[in-house]
Protein backbone atom coordinates (compact mmCIF):
# COMPACT_ATOMS: atom_id res chain seq x y z
CA UNK A 1 0.00 0.00 0.00
CA UNK A 2 0.98 3.88 -1.07
CA UNK A 3 0.42 6.16 1.42
CA UNK A 4 1.79 9.76 1.62
CA UNK A 5 2.25 11.10 5.31
CA UNK A 6 3.54 14.61 3.81
CA UNK A 7 0.22 15.81 2.54
CA UNK A 8 -1.19 18.83 4.02
CA UNK A 9 -4.20 18.31 6.10
CA UNK A 10 -7.12 20.67 5.74
CA UNK A 11 -8.61 21.86 8.93
CA UNK A 12 -12.58 21.55 9.73
CA UNK A 13 -13.05 23.50 12.29
CA UNK A 14 -16.78 23.48 13.53
CA UNK A 15 -18.45 20.45 14.97
CA UNK A 16 -19.68 17.52 12.20
CA UNK A 17 -21.55 14.94 13.60
CA UNK A 18 -19.69 11.31 12.77
CA UNK A 19 -21.70 8.65 11.88
CA UNK A 20 -21.74 5.71 14.43
CA UNK A 21 -21.49 2.19 13.83
CA UNK A 22 -22.56 0.01 17.21
CA UNK A 23 -23.34 1.26 20.53
CA UNK A 24 -20.74 3.46 22.23
CA UNK A 25 -21.13 2.54 26.25
CA UNK A 26 -23.03 5.03 27.76
CA UNK A 27 -20.17 5.80 30.44
CA UNK A 28 -17.62 6.93 28.12
CA UNK A 29 -18.33 10.91 27.87
CA UNK A 30 -15.75 12.82 27.07
CA UNK A 31 -13.09 14.11 24.05
CA UNK A 32 -9.92 13.01 22.91
CA UNK A 33 -7.75 15.73 21.32
CA UNK A 34 -4.40 14.79 19.69
CA UNK A 35 -1.86 16.49 17.90
CA UNK A 36 0.52 16.04 15.13
CA UNK A 37 2.66 17.57 12.30
CA UNK A 38 0.01 18.45 9.19
CA UNK A 39 1.19 21.07 7.19
CA UNK A 40 4.68 20.34 5.81
CA UNK A 41 4.66 22.64 2.93
CA UNK A 42 4.34 26.57 2.45
CA UNK A 43 4.52 28.02 -0.96
CA UNK A 44 7.76 26.52 -2.43
CA UNK A 45 9.24 25.21 0.37
CA UNK A 46 8.69 21.55 2.28
CA UNK A 47 9.85 20.19 5.62
CA UNK A 48 13.51 18.23 5.37
CA UNK A 49 11.91 15.85 8.35
CA UNK A 50 7.84 14.77 8.71
CA UNK A 51 8.47 15.58 12.56
CA UNK A 52 8.81 19.42 11.53
CA UNK A 53 5.39 19.46 10.32
CA UNK A 54 3.31 22.60 11.66
CA UNK A 55 0.68 21.28 14.24
CA UNK A 56 -3.04 19.97 13.28
CA UNK A 57 -4.91 19.17 15.97
CA UNK A 58 -8.22 16.94 16.35
CA UNK A 59 -11.06 16.67 18.68
CA UNK A 60 -13.21 13.69 19.33
CA UNK A 61 -16.07 14.40 21.75
CA UNK A 62 -18.20 11.56 22.56
CA UNK A 63 -21.70 12.60 24.47
CA UNK A 64 -24.37 10.19 24.95
CA UNK A 65 -23.40 7.76 22.59
CA UNK A 66 -22.81 10.50 20.09
CA UNK A 67 -19.60 11.91 18.20
CA UNK A 68 -18.63 14.96 16.84
CA UNK A 69 -15.20 15.78 15.18
CA UNK A 70 -13.25 18.82 14.86
CA UNK A 71 -10.28 19.91 13.50
CA UNK A 72 -7.84 23.00 13.18
CA UNK A 73 -4.28 24.12 12.74
CA UNK A 74 -2.18 25.29 15.57
CA UNK A 75 -2.09 29.03 15.34
CA UNK A 76 1.40 29.46 16.66
CA UNK A 77 3.67 31.97 15.92
CA UNK A 78 5.67 29.93 13.64
CA UNK A 79 2.37 29.47 11.53
CA UNK A 80 1.74 32.64 11.08
CA UNK A 81 4.98 33.89 10.24
CA UNK A 82 5.51 30.88 7.59
CA UNK A 83 2.44 31.76 5.81
CA UNK A 84 2.41 35.68 6.12
CA UNK A 85 5.54 35.01 3.62
CA UNK A 86 3.98 31.94 1.80
CA UNK A 87 7.19 29.99 2.84
CA UNK A 88 9.17 28.28 5.63
CA UNK A 89 11.14 31.30 7.57
CA UNK A 90 11.14 29.77 11.05
CA UNK A 91 13.72 26.60 11.47
CA UNK A 92 12.80 23.23 12.90
CA UNK A 93 14.79 20.72 14.62
CA UNK A 94 15.47 19.02 11.32
CA UNK A 95 15.04 21.79 8.92
CA UNK A 96 17.01 25.17 8.69
CA UNK A 97 14.89 27.87 7.34
CA UNK A 98 17.05 31.29 6.01
CA UNK A 99 15.01 34.63 6.38
CA UNK A 100 15.79 35.89 3.22
CA UNK A 101 16.59 32.84 0.79
CA UNK A 102 18.50 35.48 -1.92
CA UNK A 103 21.32 36.01 0.44
CA UNK A 104 24.79 34.34 -0.08
CA UNK A 105 26.42 31.65 1.35
CA UNK A 106 28.61 33.67 3.76
CA UNK A 107 25.32 34.88 5.29
CA UNK A 108 23.58 31.58 5.71
CA UNK A 109 26.55 30.50 7.35
CA UNK A 110 26.14 33.60 9.71
CA UNK A 111 22.38 32.52 9.95
CA UNK A 112 23.35 28.85 11.05
CA UNK A 113 25.71 29.81 13.43
CA UNK A 114 23.59 32.39 15.11
CA UNK A 115 21.29 29.00 15.62
CA UNK A 116 23.20 27.24 17.46
CA UNK A 117 20.91 28.24 20.52
CA UNK A 118 18.41 29.55 18.82
CA UNK A 119 14.90 31.40 20.10
CA UNK A 120 13.00 27.91 19.46
CA UNK A 121 10.11 27.45 17.21
CA UNK A 122 6.97 27.35 18.92
CA UNK A 123 5.46 25.06 16.67
CA UNK A 124 3.88 22.90 19.49
CA UNK A 125 2.92 19.49 16.99
CA UNK A 126 3.73 16.76 19.81
CA UNK A 127 1.28 16.73 22.41
CA UNK A 128 -1.44 17.94 24.42
CA UNK A 129 -0.33 18.12 28.26
CA UNK A 130 -2.50 19.30 31.09
CA UNK A 131 -1.12 21.84 33.59
CA UNK A 132 -3.94 22.48 36.48
CA UNK A 133 -7.07 23.00 34.65
CA UNK A 134 -5.72 24.27 31.54
CA UNK A 135 -4.56 22.43 28.27
CA UNK A 136 -1.66 22.98 25.97
CA UNK A 137 -0.03 21.81 22.37
CA UNK A 138 3.59 21.20 23.20
CA UNK A 139 6.83 19.67 21.51
CA UNK A 140 10.08 19.49 23.04
CA UNK A 141 11.40 23.23 23.08
CA UNK A 142 10.59 26.24 25.50
CA UNK A 143 7.61 26.76 24.24
CA UNK A 144 3.64 25.32 24.56
CA UNK A 145 0.64 26.82 23.52
CA UNK A 146 -2.32 27.31 25.39
CA UNK A 147 -5.40 26.04 23.93
CA UNK A 148 -9.35 25.71 24.36
CA UNK A 149 -9.55 21.83 23.83
CA UNK A 150 -13.02 21.79 22.87
CA UNK A 151 -12.95 24.37 20.45
CA UNK A 152 -9.01 23.70 19.25
CA UNK A 153 -8.70 27.38 19.12
CA UNK A 154 -5.35 28.40 20.22
CA UNK A 155 -4.85 30.68 22.87
CA UNK A 156 -1.93 32.15 24.80
CA UNK A 157 1.84 31.20 24.53
CA UNK A 158 3.81 30.37 27.19
CA UNK A 159 7.92 30.54 27.83
CA UNK A 160 9.26 27.48 29.91
CA UNK A 161 12.45 29.83 30.74
CA UNK A 162 10.41 32.84 32.05
CA UNK A 163 9.78 29.99 35.20
CA UNK A 164 12.77 27.28 34.97
CA UNK A 165 16.01 27.41 33.22
CA UNK A 166 15.32 24.94 30.53
CA UNK A 167 16.23 25.24 26.79
CA UNK A 168 14.35 21.99 25.77
CA UNK A 169 11.18 20.57 27.34
CA UNK A 170 10.14 16.71 27.32
CA UNK A 171 6.52 16.55 25.91
CA UNK A 172 5.87 13.65 28.11
CA UNK A 173 5.15 14.75 31.34
CA UNK A 174 3.59 12.80 34.28
CA UNK A 175 0.55 12.94 36.34
CA UNK A 176 -0.29 11.68 39.90
CA UNK A 177 -3.48 11.18 41.40
CA UNK A 178 -3.20 14.55 43.32
CA UNK A 179 -2.68 16.48 39.91
CA UNK A 180 1.01 17.02 40.28
CA UNK A 181 2.66 16.73 36.94
CA UNK A 182 6.49 15.69 36.64
CA UNK A 183 8.83 16.86 33.56
CA UNK A 184 12.35 17.02 33.22
CA UNK A 185 14.00 19.58 30.63
CA UNK A 186 17.34 20.31 29.26
CA UNK A 187 19.66 23.63 30.23
CA UNK A 188 22.19 24.81 27.81
CA UNK A 189 24.62 26.26 29.90
CA UNK A 190 28.07 28.35 29.18
CA UNK A 191 30.49 26.38 26.49
CA UNK A 192 27.57 24.51 25.47
CA UNK A 193 27.12 22.85 28.50
CA UNK A 194 23.79 21.04 29.11
CA UNK A 195 22.36 19.95 32.12
CA UNK A 196 19.02 18.07 32.94
CA UNK A 197 16.51 20.04 35.19
CA UNK A 198 13.86 18.11 36.93
CA UNK A 199 10.78 20.01 37.64
CA UNK A 200 7.00 19.41 39.54
CA UNK A 201 4.45 21.46 38.72
CA UNK A 202 2.73 20.47 42.14
CA UNK A 203 -0.70 20.03 42.95
CA UNK A 204 -2.94 21.60 46.15
CA UNK A 205 -1.17 18.44 48.27
CA UNK A 206 1.92 16.58 49.33
CA UNK A 207 2.75 13.02 50.08
CA UNK A 208 5.87 10.60 50.25
CA UNK A 209 7.73 9.64 47.28
CA UNK A 210 7.24 5.76 46.55
CA UNK A 211 10.12 3.95 44.83
CA UNK A 212 9.89 2.91 41.04
CA UNK A 213 11.38 0.38 39.49
CA UNK A 214 12.05 -0.02 35.81
CA UNK A 215 10.85 -2.65 33.73
CA UNK A 216 12.32 -3.78 30.51
CA UNK A 217 10.28 -5.12 27.90
CA UNK A 218 11.89 -7.28 24.75
CA UNK A 219 9.46 -7.26 22.21
CA UNK A 220 9.45 -9.09 18.81
CA UNK A 221 7.65 -6.48 17.00
CA UNK A 222 8.21 -2.50 16.97
CA UNK A 223 6.49 -1.84 19.48
CA UNK A 224 5.68 2.22 19.30
CA UNK A 225 3.63 4.52 20.98
CA UNK A 226 3.16 2.92 24.14
CA UNK A 227 0.08 3.60 26.49
CA UNK A 228 -0.99 1.83 29.92
CA UNK A 229 -4.12 2.43 32.06
CA UNK A 230 -2.97 5.73 33.41
CA UNK A 231 -4.81 4.81 36.92
CA UNK A 232 -1.79 2.01 37.28
CA UNK A 233 1.03 4.84 36.30
CA UNK A 234 4.02 4.12 38.83
CA UNK A 235 2.31 1.51 39.95
CA UNK A 236 2.71 -2.61 39.43
CA UNK A 237 0.45 -3.11 36.44
CA UNK A 238 0.28 -5.84 33.60
CA UNK A 239 -0.87 -4.59 30.43
CA UNK A 240 0.64 -2.01 27.61
CA UNK A 241 -1.19 -0.93 24.83
CA UNK A 242 0.47 0.13 21.63
CA UNK A 243 1.07 0.35 17.87
CA UNK A 244 3.11 -1.37 15.92
CA UNK A 245 4.01 -0.82 11.89
CA UNK A 246 2.38 -3.64 10.00
CA UNK A 247 -0.75 -1.30 10.94
CA UNK A 248 -2.06 -2.71 14.36
CA UNK A 249 -2.74 -2.35 17.32
CA UNK A 250 -1.07 -4.57 20.10
CA UNK A 251 -1.74 -5.40 23.66
CA UNK A 252 0.70 -7.03 25.85
CA UNK A 253 0.90 -8.48 29.17
CA UNK A 254 4.13 -7.35 31.05
CA UNK A 255 3.88 -10.25 33.20
CA UNK A 256 4.03 -12.81 30.76
CA UNK A 257 3.71 -13.76 27.08
CA UNK A 258 0.36 -13.37 26.59
CA UNK A 259 -0.57 -11.00 23.77
CA UNK A 260 -4.11 -9.67 21.93
CA UNK A 261 -3.38 -8.43 18.23
CA UNK A 262 -6.43 -6.33 16.49
CA UNK A 263 -5.16 -6.63 13.02
CA UNK A 264 -7.51 -9.53 11.50
CA UNK A 265 -10.95 -6.75 10.95
CA UNK A 266 -8.68 -4.19 9.69
CA UNK A 267 -9.17 -2.92 6.60
CA UNK A 268 -6.16 -3.10 4.37
CA UNK A 269 -6.20 0.47 4.07
CA UNK A 270 -5.93 1.56 7.06
CA UNK A 271 -3.21 3.04 9.34
CA UNK A 272 -4.52 3.04 13.08
CA UNK A 273 -3.21 5.87 15.84
CA UNK A 274 -1.55 5.72 19.11
CA UNK A 275 -4.19 3.76 21.39
CA UNK A 276 -5.60 6.16 24.27
CA UNK A 277 -6.60 3.80 27.17
CA UNK A 278 -10.20 4.91 29.20
CA UNK A 279 -10.96 3.48 31.98
CA UNK A 280 -14.78 1.97 33.05
CA UNK A 281 -15.20 3.99 36.28
CA UNK A 282 -15.24 1.78 39.23
CA UNK A 283 -13.77 -0.77 37.04
CA UNK A 284 -12.53 -4.27 38.00
CA UNK A 285 -9.39 -4.85 36.84
CA UNK A 286 -6.45 -2.74 35.33
CA UNK A 287 -7.91 -3.88 31.47
CA UNK A 288 -11.47 -2.55 32.25
CA UNK A 289 -12.14 -0.34 29.60
CA UNK A 290 -11.94 0.72 26.03
CA UNK A 291 -9.01 2.03 23.68
CA UNK A 292 -9.92 5.25 21.16
CA UNK A 293 -8.11 4.90 18.10
CA UNK A 294 -7.95 7.17 15.29
CA UNK A 295 -8.18 5.67 12.38
CA UNK A 296 -6.65 6.92 8.46
CA UNK A 297 -8.95 5.21 5.94
CA UNK A 298 -6.74 5.82 2.89
CA UNK A 299 -9.00 4.38 0.43
CA UNK A 300 -10.72 7.08 -1.74
CA UNK A 301 -13.97 8.21 -1.05
CA UNK A 302 -13.50 6.51 1.97
CA UNK A 303 -13.93 8.36 5.62
CA UNK A 304 -11.45 8.04 8.86
CA UNK A 305 -13.01 6.98 11.52
CA UNK A 306 -12.58 6.70 15.50
CA UNK A 307 -12.22 3.08 16.47
CA UNK A 308 -13.12 2.05 20.48
CA UNK A 309 -12.01 -1.42 20.93
CA UNK A 310 -12.73 -3.59 24.51
CA UNK A 311 -9.66 -3.35 27.08
CA UNK A 312 -9.75 -7.16 27.74
CA UNK A 313 -10.85 -9.31 24.80
CA UNK A 314 -9.49 -6.06 21.82
CA UNK A 315 -12.86 -6.73 20.12
CA UNK A 316 -14.50 -3.64 18.21
CA UNK A 317 -17.23 -1.94 20.40
CA UNK A 318 -17.86 0.46 18.15
CA UNK A 319 -16.38 3.10 15.34
CA UNK A 320 -17.55 6.70 14.44
CA UNK A 321 -16.73 8.18 10.60
CA UNK A 322 -15.97 11.08 10.46
CA UNK A 323 -16.55 12.11 7.32
CA UNK A 324 -13.62 13.37 6.59
CA UNK A 325 -9.26 12.67 6.24
CA UNK A 326 -7.59 12.12 9.13
CA UNK A 327 -3.75 12.77 8.92
CA UNK A 328 -1.05 10.55 10.91
CA UNK A 329 0.05 12.50 14.21
CA UNK A 330 1.67 11.50 16.93
CA UNK A 331 -0.10 11.68 20.62
CA UNK A 332 -3.06 12.44 22.32
CA UNK A 333 -5.38 13.41 25.81
CA UNK A 334 -8.68 11.87 26.90
CA UNK A 335 -10.62 14.76 28.76
CA UNK A 336 -13.26 13.38 30.77
CA UNK A 337 -17.06 14.83 31.17
CA UNK A 338 -19.36 14.75 34.00
CA UNK A 339 -22.23 12.44 32.69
Amino acid sequence: MSVDFSKNAKERPEPHNAEVIGSIPDWLQGTLVRNGPGIFSVGETSYDHWCDGMSFMNSFSIKNGKVTHRSRFLRSDTYNSNMTSNRIVVSEMGTMAYPDPSKNFIFKAITFLNHTVPDFTDNAASNIIKYGNDYYATSETNYIRKIDPFTLETLDKVDYMKFLPVNLVSSHPHYDREGSVYNVGTSIAEKAKTKYIFFKIPAVTEKDLETVHLILISSPSGFELPRINYDFNGKKHQFIYGNIVEESVLSTQVTSSFRLRWWEHLEENCWPSEPVFVPRPNGESEDDGVLLIAVINCIPGQSGFLLILDGKTFKEVARAYVNTELHRDMHGFFIPHAK
